[in-house]
């Protein structure tokens, strides 16, 4: 068995990997579809659709009361931030909760027992809110 018996193999292998790998100019092909998606009916539509949307949010009145909690949020007190944040996650876990009672009866009860657990300890924090703002601010003193 010489190398030389299996040149054939080796001439095959290369023929069929350039027709089954071509030479292919990424910064070409990229610019094609580019320039194939930037002319598209959809692009447009939805081009203007965020357009209008963004147009829409900057003179809403939903915006407006986004802006006052984000700032209410800031200017709180850490005690405030932490009740509010906890509050938050219990009202999520809640949801969670009353979202798998509606599916499927399989195994619904070990399901809950995280979002019931995550919602227990968000409802301590809310309530131990003043003793963790105290010890967070020890902490960073």
């Amino acid at each position: 068995m010489t190398p030389r018996v299996f040149a054939w193999w080796s001439l095959a292998e290369a023929a069929v990997g350039r027709l089954a790998h071509p030479r292919i100019d990424a910064g070409a092909a990229d610019a094609d579809v580019y320039a194939v998606v930037t002319v598209s009916a959809l692009f447009a539509a939805g081009r203007a659709a965020i357009s209008a949307t963004g147009r829409a949010w900057t003179h809403s009145r939903v915006s407006r009361l986004v802006e006052l909690g984000q700032r209410r949020l800031r200017a709180g007190s850490l005690t405030d931030r932490i009740r509010r944040t906890a509050w938050c996650a219990a009202v999520a876990a809640c949801t969670a909760s009353v979202l798998q009672l509606a599916g499927t009866a399989d195994g619904a009860r070990f399901r809950l027992i995280v979002p019931l657990g995550a919602g227990l300890v968000a409802v301590i924090a809310a309530r131990a809110a003043d003793p963790i703002a105290r010890a967070w601010q020890d902490k960073r003193a």
